[in-house]
């Protein structure tokens, strides 16, 4: 499988990305759009970054929130420039900033996101003059099982067994001992899984008194971290697991009260930032 797994997917590419008699013929160009997971076998395969251009999409929120913004307006004949303008008066959140954090860096997922918010105002409400907090958020939990089980076909099942004791984070041996009850050893081959699919990453360590620290994982997908807690209000995973890191402002998933941040390393306390639903409240 390529799509779900990325080793598996460099794998596949490999031989034409390292190919430079084809990829430099005359009248010929090649233009390959790469999954940011394979970022890392990419760097360790040794191709010629001199002679092949690397470029990085990136969409930041900002870029996202404009992008849909312009999208509103020319569907408006410019009445309407901003999600939270659809939304009915008993809502102060930024829908758009916390829209475009969920869309995890997608122009398309953003799209499909709002396109969902509306199915489930249409579905619930005769109403068609605004959108309610209600649908929004029950648009929020949807379009997140949607996509995770795009991402990781068949997988969310079983990290629901991690959410369903009200935790996003865990260790290999938690998820042996008091989820699946299996091995340590098969307990970390799942992990190695889930890890290689990129569905969760190592995003920490915790204690372990008389032995070196033990791993911490969980999801690096907001979407992610919503689907697996069902049972939780989306606005509530948000509040309670979804921090902004004080030094570089990513968004940390973790359950913990010490906190690593994945993109600058920085360490913080729970206590000490805000979540993403404080941020756009």
């Amino acid at each position: 499988m390529t799509a779900t797994d990325a080793s598996n997917a460099f794998a596949f590419i490999r031989p034409l990305l390292i190919d430079l008699p084809t990829l430099e013929q005359d009248g010929i160009g090649f233009k390959f759009f790469l999954w940011d997971a394979m970022e890392d076998a990419f760097q360790a395969s040794g191709v010629r970054g001199d002679r092949v251009s690397v470029h990085s999409l990136q969409w930041s929120t900002e870029d996202l929130k404009l992008m849909i913004s312009q999208r509103l307006k020319a569907f408006s004949d410019g009445r309407v420039g901003s999600l939270k303008e659809l939304m009915c008066d008993s809502t102060d959140l930024d829908v758009d900033s916390l829209a475009a954090f969920l869309a995890a860096g997608s122009p398309r997922d953003l799209i499909r996101l709002m396109a969902r918010v509306v199915a489930e105002e249409t579905r619930v409400s005769d109403d068609e003059t605004c959108i309610t907090p209600e649908a929004f958020w029950s648009g929020v939990a949807a379009f997140s099982v949607i996509r995770v089980n795009e991402l990781f076909p068949g997988q969310l099942p079983e990290i629901r067994r991690v959410g369903a004791s009200g935790a996003v984070t865990f260790t290999v041996n938690r998820l042996a001992n008091d989820i699946y009850r299996v091995t340590t050893q098969a307990a970390r081959a799942r992990v190695q899984g889930w890890t290689r699919t990129g569905m969760v990453a190592q995003i920490g360590e915790v204690p372990n008194p008389g032995n070196r620290p033990m791993y911490l994982y969980g999801p690096v997908d907001l979407r992610l971290a919503l689907a697996m807690l069902p049972n939780l209000p989306p606005d509530e995973v948000l509040a309670n697991f979804a921090l902004v890191c004080p030094e570089c402002e990513a968004i940390a998933i973790s359950d913990e009260a010490e906190i690593t941040c994945m993109r600058c390393a920085h360490r913080f306390s729970l206590r000490d930032a805000k979540s993403l639903y404080e941020l756009c409240s």
